[in-house]
This record gives C-alpha cells, sequence and structure tokens, in this order.
C-alpha cells in the first residue's frame, strides 16, 4: 500500500471511527492463550484498578480523530475542546501525519514486498520452498502490527496480525481497547489522564516510554529481538538478504528520526511542571522528566538536567538488557551450538588483513571461535563507570568488575563447544540479567546536571582514543560516535546555549567519513513537513527506501579505518576543552 494510499484509508476509517472504532478492535483481536486470560484475573485480583478484559487493537481509525490535525489548520469542534483544555502544551496533535508521512515504521510491511523483501523470499524458497515473507509470523511479528500484546507461547498465526498498514501507533504505545476511553475524557474542561501515575496506566496496557529503560525494551523488541514474542533475524535470514541490524542507540534513532511526539522542552505544560517549585516532584514522579533550568525548592537549588544524557545513559543499559535476553532466549541448534546471529558477524565477516586491528584489540574469548559482539558492553561499561565515578570504579559492590568478571565467564560458555554451549550461555545471560538491574538502579539515582553530562561527553570521547577499548569493528565505533554526536548537540541546545567551534565543526564532519553518523540523513531527500529537531536531526525529510539507503551504508561499513577513527577522537579530546 502507497503512502497515499495508507494516508487516505487513514482518513477515510476516521470519519467512521466513533460509532465502529471499538467494534473493529475487538474483531481484529486475536486468540490469546488460556494462561494470560488467568493471569490477568489473577493481577485483578491483586489490583482492583486493573481492567478485566484483555488489551487488544483499536486501530489507526481511532488516533487519527484527533492526531491527524494539521499545524495552523482549523481543528474540528471535538478536537478544539481539548485544545482548549490546553491539550497542544503536551501534545502535537499532528502526530499521525507526520507517523503517515515521514515515518519508516509505517512503511515497515511495504519492505517485505520491495525488491529487497522479494529477493529475500527467493533465497529463503531455497531452503523453505513454502516461505512467504508476507505470510510468515517470523516476518510480520516486527513488520506488522499485532492484534493483541505477543506473550510468551502463543501459537502464532497470519490472523494475529493486521498488515495494511506497517507498524502503527498500539505496537509502541500498547493496545489501546482498555486505555483508549480514559485518555481521552475531559473531566470539567481538564485532562484527568494526563495525571494518572505511569503505574495506573500501565494497569490499562499503556507503555510509559516517558521511562527511558521502559522505552528502550519496547524498541528492542524489533530492534534486537524478542524470541518470546516470536521477534528474532536468524542467521538464515541474514544470509538470504535481511539488512543487518544497526546497534540500538535509541537517542541517536531519535535525533534521527521524523519526531511525532515533542521533547520535555518543547512542552510548555511539562516545562511549567517542571520549573514550579511545587510541582516539579510530580514532573518527575509522572513523566520522569527534570526541569533543563535551575529549581528552587524550599530555600535548596536543584541543579537543572541535561535531558539527552539521562536518556543516553538509562537506555544503553535498558538496551544491552535487552540483548543479553536475547542471547539467552536463543535455542540450541540441530549441531548443538546457537544459531549463527547470536555470534558476533564481523568474527567471520572480516577482511584478512595484516596486521589486523583485530588481533591488535584481541579477543573477549579463544581467538578463531565465534564470541559474542563486542559493542554489546563496551558502552555499557562506560556508562556505569562514569555514574559511579571513575574514582571509585569498585563502589556498589564493584559493578564494573562485576561485569568484567561475568564477560569472561560469558565467553567460557561461548567457548566450550564450537557454536556455544546452549545451557551454560543461559546461565550466564540469567546472571548478567540481575547486574542489569542492579546497574540501572544506580544510574537512575544520578542527577545528570550540566557539568555531569560535561564529564560523561569527555569519557565518551576517551573511549575513543583508548587503545584498550574493543573497538576494532565499525558498530562498537559507530556507538561512540553517537553519543558523542548526542551529547555535544544537546549541550549546545541547553541551557546556556552555546554556538560551536569550528574546529569541532570539522572533526564531526570528519567523523561523517569514518562511521554512519546519521540513520535517515539523505541530501537528496525532499523536505516535507517543517519538524524542528533541537537534537539537531534532519527529521523533516521523505523517508528513501531501504534500498538506496543500504548499498553506501555497508561501503562505509566496509571500509571503516579504526586508526583514523582514534585519531579523530584523539583530536577531539585536544579540543576537549572548548566544551562548557
Amino acid at each position: 500500500m502507497t503512502t497515499d494510499q495508507t494516508r487516505r484509508l487513514s482518513r477515510l476509517v476516521g470519519l467512521f471511527a466513533v460509532a465502529g472504532g471499538t467494534v473493529f478492535g475487538l474483531a481484529m483481536g486475536g486468540a490469546v492463550p488460556s494462561a494470560a486470560v488467568a493471569a490477568q484475573e489473577k493481577e485483578k485480583e491483586k489490583d482492583p484498578d486493573k481492567p478485566s478484559t484483555l488489551p487488544t487493537l483499536m486501530g489507526i481509525g481511532q488516533c487519527v480523530l484527533c492526531h491527524s490535525t494539521q499545524k495552523g489548520a482549523t481543528y474540528p469542534p471535538g478536537v478544539a475542546l481539548f485544545v482548549k483544555a490546553g491539550s497542544t502544551k503536551f501534545i502535537r496533535l499532528d502526530e499521525n501525519l507526520i507517523w503517515s508521512e515521514n515515518d519508516l515504521h509505517s512503511r515497515s510491511f511495504q519492505n517485505l514486498t520491495g525488491p529487497l523483501g522479494k529477493a529475500m523470499e527467493r533465497e529463503m524458497k531455497r531452503a523453505e520452498p513454502g516461505f512467504k515473507a508476507t505470510e510468515d509470523v517470523r516476518c510480520l511479528a516486527c513488520h506488522a502490527t499485532a492484534t493483541g500484546p505477543l506473550v510468551k507461547g502463543q501459537q502464532l498465526t497470519v490472523k494475529h496480525f493486521d498488515s495494511s498498514q506497517g507498524v502503527t501507533c498500539e505496537m509502541c504505545h500498547g493496545h489501546a481497547s482498555n486505555w483508549y476511553n480514559p485518555h481521552s475524557k475531559l473531566l470539567a474542561n481538564r485532562i484527568d489522564w494526563r495525571e494518572w501515575p505511569p503505574g495506573k496506566k500501565t494497569n490499562y496496557n499503556l507503555i510509559d516510554l516517558r521511562d527511558p529503560k521502559v522505552r528502550a525494551a519496547k524498541c528492542a523488541e524489533c530492534h534486537i529481538g524478542n524470541l518470546d514474542q516470536g521477534k528474532f533475524v536468524t542467521h538464515d535470514m541474514f544470509a538470504a538478504g535481511h539488512p543487518p541490524l544497526p546497534p540500538l542507540d535509541v537517542i541517536a534513532y531519535f535525533r534521527d528520526q521524523p519526531r511525532h511526539w515533542g521533547f520535555p522542552r518543547e512542552m510548555p505544560y511539562l516545562v511549567d511542571l517542571a520549573k514550579s517549585p511545587k510541582t516539579a516532584k510530580t514532573a518527575w514522579d509522572v513523566f520522569h522528566y527534570r526541569s533543563e533550568e535551575d529549581v528552587t525548592v524550599d530555600g535548596k537549588t536543584i541543579r537543572g538536567e541535561v535531558y539527552a544524557a539521562r536518556q543516553l545513559a538509562i537506555s544503553t543499559l535498558a538496551t544491552f538488557r535487552s540483548s543479553i535476553q536475547l542471547i539467552g532466549q536463543v535455542p540450541g541448534a540441530s549441531d548443538g551450538g546457537l544459531d549463527f546471529a547470536a555470534f558476533d558477524c564481523y568474527a567471520c565477516h572480516h577482511d584478512l588483513v595484516f596486521p589486523s586491528p583485530r588481533q591488535k584489540r584481541g579477543y573477549v574469548g579463544k581467538p578463531g571461535r565465534p564470541s559474542f559482539r563486542p559493542w554489546l558492553s563496551g558502552m555499557t561499561r562506560l556508562m556505569v563507570r562514569h555514574g559511579i565515578g571513575t574514582d571509585r570504579a569498585d563502589a556498589k559492590d564493584g559493578l564494573v568488575t562485576r561485569l568484567s568478571a561475568l564477560e569472561r565467564e560469558l565467553a567460557v560458555a561461548f567457548d566450550q563447544k564450537t557454536f556455544g554451549e546452549p545451557e551454560a550461555i543461559r546461565k550466564v545471560c540469567a546472571k548478567i540479567d540481575v547486574w542489569c538491574q542492579e546497574a540501572l538502579e544506580v544510574l537512575e539515582g544520578i542527577h545528570y546536571d550540566r557539568d555531569q553530562a560535561l564529564r560523561l561527553l569527555k569519557d565518551v570521547i576517551a573511549a575513543g582514543r583508548d587503545e584498550k577499548e574493543l573497538i576494532a569493528d565499525p558498530e562498537s565505533a559507530q556507538l561512540i560516535a553517537w553519543a558523542f554526536l548526542t551529547l555535544r548537540e544537546e549541550l549546545r541546545v541547553s541551557p546556556p546555549k552555546q554556538d560551536e567551534p569550528a574546529v569541532i565543526t570539522g572533526l564531526c564532519g570528519r567523523l561523517d567519513t569514518l562511521v554512519v553518523t546519521r540513520l535517515r540523513a539523505d541530501p537528496k531527500a525532499k523536505k516535507k513537513a517543517n519538524v524542528p529537531d533541537p537534537l539537531g536531526g534532519e527529521n523533516n525529510e521523505t523517508p528513501v527506501p531501504i534500498e538506496d539507503r543500504l548499498g553506501e551504508r555497508l561501503k562505509l561499513f566496509n571500509r571503516f579505518d579504526v586508526t583514523k577513527f582514534r585519531q579523530t577522537f584523539d583530536e577531539l579530546n585536544t579540543q576537549s576543552g572548548l566544551f562548557k
């Protein structure tokens, strides 16, 4: 379905949504295991505020009623009531327009029918003669919209998915049959739902996407994988032509995403809530947001927090946790080892050169045996070391030291057989998962004021130049570059706003020639919606087909030069005094 067709369908469905949206959503609901129903009833006993019905898909026809108003256009009568109640101080109301015109999620199913999807299908049929990408639940789990939450043990079929519009609102925000009505209810010209605590909203199946660890885990379900939900790109799929999944850095993805939401600093409701001494605690408790300006509460000055620094640190840990959980889920293959997709791709797919940067870097496990991806833990270690202070790296029960020990234990489990010992790997992954929870609690307790953010920026620069860091493949380097660029942009736009010295701009330009720094940047893209991005992202471009983006990206990957990368960060370190 083309974008224009999608848009027309969205608006057409919207006309009938008031009368028929709920019926449509319930009709689309797929069968859910009886165990899930029993669990729902058990939760109801513990929490009487939890709805008694299982959440199902409402469909985009409900969302377009309020969220498809062009900026500057006349609001429909129903929407005007929400505007009068101050909704535009909290949301945009043009969310669906941005999603349908600019967001790659709206085109996710089209990728299965495009040139790349068809080529992959032809190759998969060599091993699986009946394979059809548009009807295979392994593809639909990430490229379509599920009719209800995907749960462990569910026997998925095509009927469990709506593929008409790709990945729609409810795949990220939660299936809406339970939360649709309370979230759109006006009480005395006031939107009561907005002030519900996150836990109560979660009971209604609204995903708390303002919480960086929750949001990262939700994004990771597709962008990393979650076998409990049927989401896992196997090595056979990659070999057939599925594009490699880039490392997941949620805040970098936001920077390059055509955002249909506002950062807190762009939403007057959140700004006012966070900077008022009377409501600053509410802004934190309900929306996970602290003012970016100093606030005085009960005579005590609380320094402003740099939004992206917190988001980067917490989401890095949460992403690492999702990666480890996936490795622990991967079943053993017929030869006793894991599916090849669980290993470091570059352990096999690298140029044979001598001297080799990979040899100089060293190996986590035995040379010659593929191990887990080295980029998984590099940024995690950096964030934890920064969080507890480099001068007390063994504080908090030795988190950094324990991570290194767990990595060695995981390497041994991967090395027990040529392609890993699944049961041993699962046991170590369970230990690392516990470690992740402890580390997240530490980082969540940190106040990322400007001094902390500057120190984190300099720690990232140091990692980019440090020869002890496990940088030999472009994925590890890419994550360091993304973290640096995110913090550099954020420190420029958060108070006090600063102009960037030309030498820094030049070095950032050099990074563009070494790693993939922008996920969406394309100078040939036609500009559409004028959507400002305080983090500097080119987020107002028309989506470019993946076939047109993938080739150049892979060329850049294949010519990665770790020496030039480190040299660039060495120069950035020399100029680090310019960051203030």
